[in-house]
């Protein structure tokens, strides 16, 4: 008995070490699968990425270049291993943008611009969008214009008028009582709490939202019907781009300065400091964007329009990351 129960637990111990190094060769011949895969899509990718083009010039430029990507099945790859190419310098911004959109890519359209180089990257940057609160960056520009020319007082005061009222962003909605406010406050909080009934009282007194958006346009020499709130992530860049290059008068200096105090910070400023960022958020229905001028010690403009986008804050979050980085590193 003595020498079966020796055997037996020697067949047990025998069994369970058997059964340690079978699933340990399991696990190991997995994770090394795994790599291989991995690294089988990033070699896919290199060798598909024959020709790479940056463009250097402004989006206004008759010869920009359209970044293109050789085919590839991202279904292949989880959200994960895309979110992972997304941030590997060893493939260009552009590509790595694309590679982690997939098959969402003409679901965004999107404009970096380095202020100091001219570099440019755009994806679909002539695709239109409901402008929805960004908007409230041209009307301002147009605001601040007229004051600069002497036909805007920005002291003067407007009347509330039951027409304004709009519900949605802003606080003024929740006041008992609206009462007048002057042009100055009004610009203010159409940008910091982006306040659709400011916005709405400025509007009015201006002529009406399209009588704005058509002198805008006219002003900047764009060529684009302005009866509707549709936008271009190339009519936005050049909204930008104006207030950026007359930043040394004091009034756009406010400006920008009044935009990086948004109170919206989960998309473009949600992984970078909120502090350098004069930015407006635009929301409406499955429209969700974020625009504006990172002043990083290279500064650039970015531009992120999307329109069913699933997880958009999230996704313009992590692309608005992304070039952060690629701008500190290149520049």
């Amino acid at each position: 008995m003595k020498i079966k129960r020796k055997h037996k637990r020697k067949i047990s111990t025998l069994t369970i070490l058997f059964t340690i190094l079978l699933l340990s060769s399991f696990f190991i011949y997995s994770f090394l699968s795994s790599q291989n895969n991995i690294s089988e899509v990033n070699s896919t990718i290199e060798d598909n990425i024959s020709s790479r083009i940056i463009s250097s010039n402004s989006p206004d430029s008759d010869s920009v270049t359209t970044l293109s990507i050789s085919s590839l099945d991202y279904t292949s790859l989880s959200y994960s291993e895309r979110l992972g190419i997304l941030f590997n310098n060893n493939y260009l911004i552009d590509d790595r943008i694309k590679i982690y959109l997939g098959d969402e890519i003409d679901n965004i359209g999107l404009i970096y611009y380095n202020l100091e180089n001219n570099t440019c990257i755009n994806i679909n940057d002539n695709m239109e969008f409901i402008a929805a609160s960004t908007y409230k960056v041209g009307l301002n520009l147009y605001a601040y214009y007229l004051n600069s020319i002497g036909q805007l007082d920005l002291n003067e005061y407007i009347e509330y008028l039951p027409e304004d009222y709009e519900e949605g962003t802003g606080i003024l909605q929740y006041e008992y009582y609206i009462d007048s406010y002057s042009i100055q406050e009004l610009l203010d909080l159409s940008l910091i709490y982006s306040d659709n009934i400011a916005t709405n009282m400025l509007g009015r007194y201006l002529g009406g939202h399209e009588e704005v958006r058509k002198n805008l346009y006219n002003l900047l020499k764009i060529d684009f019907n302005s009866s509707e709130n549709i936008i271009t992530p190339a009519i936005e860049y050049k909204i930008l781009k104006c207030i950026y290059e007359y930043s040394y008068y004091p009034n756009f200096k406010h400006m920008l300065s009044v935009l990086t105090q948004s109170e919206y910070n989960d998309r473009l400023t949600k992984y970078i400091d909120e502090n350098i960022v004069a930015h407006k958020i635009g929301t409406y229905d499955t429209y969700i964007h974020d625009v504006g001028i990172v002043f990083d010690n290279s500064p650039y403009i970015i531009i992120l329009y999307t329109h069913d986008l699933e997880d958009a804050e999230e996704k313009i979050a992590n692309i608005s990351n992304a070039l952060y980085q690629y701008n500190n590193l290149t520049y």
